[in-house]
């Protein structure tokens, strides 16, 4: 890594760090996402029960 790309990836972590202060009421939401996606990679081999989930997910 150059010292560029260390500067940026602090400054994304940094811009992550504000938003995620500021957003302390989307925290929850944030979990159930990353809980949802583990879900999909879970059922991700039986690939018919991901599309019904994105077709649920469509109606939301």
């Amino acid at each position: 890594m150059s010292n560029s790309e260390v500067g940026r990836t602090i400054l994304l972590l940094r811009n992550l760090y504000d938003i995620y202060k500021r957003a302390k009421g989307i925290k929850k939401l944030l979990i159930w996402v990353i809980l949802f996606m583990i879900l999909i990679i879970l059922i991700g081999e039986a690939s018919d029960g991901m599309l019904h989930i994105i077709e649920l997910l469509k109606f939301l």
